[in-house]
């Protein structure tokens, strides 16, 4: 569980950076290849920032 908690916090880092160091990138991806909540959670991310993109990309400009 507190290896979860640590990459959740990764995962809203990268979303909110771009891009993480290689050695968390790694770490992400193998924790992701095992971890069926965290993969929930990227998916649930990924589609809150569509969203607010759609939203935000979609208003014009006044």
């Amino acid at each position: 569980m507190r290896n979860c908690k640590q990459i959740t916090r990764l995962l809203s880092r990268q979303h909110d950076e771009g891009i993480l160091p290689l050695k968390q990138q790694l770490r992400v991806h193998i924790h992701l290849s095992m971890c069926r909540d965290c993969r929930e959670y990227r998916k649930q991310i990924d589609t809150i920032e569509r969203g607010l993109r759609q939203m935000f990309d979609g208003k014009k400009a006044e």
